[in-house]
Formats: C-alpha cells, structure tokens, sequence
C-alpha cells in the first residue's frame, strides 16, 4: 500500500467514516475521466466534485489497481502540457494520501464492462463501500450500478451529495470536446 498522511484503510467491511476526526457524510468513487474534466475545466462540476474530495466534504475510494490507471492516463505528458504539470502532480499526490484504500477488493465476474480500468473501480468501490461511482463514460453510466453503488454523472451527484451547486462558468470550448473524443477512442482500443 502507498504511504498517505489521511488515508483510511479498508479491508471489505464498511469502517466508521472520518476525515480529520469530522465525519464525512458519502463515500464515492472518481472515474478517471472525471479527473481529465477536472483540470481542463477546474470551474465546472467535476472541477467543483474534485475540490470537495480535497476540501474533505466526500472521500473517495481507491485500490492499487485504480490508482495505477489513474498514474498512467495523468502522468502522461499531453495532459501537463495542457493544463501544466504542477497540477497534474498536484492531484497524483492528493490521491496518493486523501483516499480511502481498499486493500484486495474481490473481484467482480457479472457485470459486463469492455474496460477493465471500469470494472477495476467498481471492485473498489463495492469493497470500500463507496454510495456512487462518478463518471462521464456512457458505457459506464448505461449500467446505472452495480449492488450498492450507483453510476452518475458528475452533475447527479452534486444533487445527491447535497453539495451547493457550481458557478455556471463558460460552456464547454472546442478544447474540452476534443478531450472527451480522444478518451473515447483511447477506450475502444
């Protein structure tokens, strides 16, 4: 397990949640795509989700497995050259030490998703009792769960988490069109 400041670990029976000794009220799990949306976009809904993680208002889960995913679509160099490497490391070592771990979530054998990453983080999520996956893959939310966890989108899971709702920032650009077209197509691969 990577060595964190804040991080919980959990071994597939829910634990009491806590924060720095504040409870926390939901337990989630960030797809990496809502990460990318994120830094593109740190005024959107991913942007404003992604700062309630580090703000300790929700936890996110994750596994090895998960966090190796998230290493490697990051640390790639198009994403820091887009929206600078500072950042990009920012949020790398945020999720190294702000994150409920899951040790050896069991695995999932019947639910049919086509990328293992997905399947990988429903895993974790089931193991670390997380409430709701967030994403923006449609394969994804076309499931809408798996047991206990719901699949949503960024702006559901405002609404469910009870958070105040973003400034309405500008509509997304070309830049953020062509970001989601080539996670797309990196996905059918």
């Amino acid at each position: 397990m990577p060595v964190g400041l804040n991080r919980q670990v959990v071994h597939t029976q829910r634990t009491e949640r806590r924060w720095d000794n504040v409870r926390v009220a939901h337990r989630i799990g960030i797809d990496t795509n809502l990460l990318i949306a994120a830094l593109t976009k740190p005024s959107g809904v991913s942007g404003h989700l992604l700062q309630a993680w580090r703000d300790g208002q929700i936890e996110n889960v994750a596994s090895e497995a998960t966090v190796r995913e998230a290493e490697l679509v990051l640390g790639g160099g198009w994403l820091a050259r887009m929206v600078g490497r500072e950042r990009v490391e920012a949020l790398l070592r945020d999720m190294r030490e702000r994150f409920v771990w899951v040790e050896e979530p069991a695995p999932i054998d019947d639910l049919d998703l086509k990328d293992a990453g997905d399947l990988r983080m429903v895993e974790a999520a089931v193991a670390g009792g997380a409430e709701l996956i967030v994403t923006t893959d449609r394969e994804f939310l076309s499931k809408r769960g798996y047991g206990s966890v719901e699949f949503v989108t960024p702006s559901e899971a405002v609404k469910r988490l009870g958070l105040p709702a973003p400034d309405k920032g500008t509509p997304r650009g070309r830049l953020g069109g062509r970001i989601q077209t080539a996670l797309r197509r990196r996905s059918r691969k």
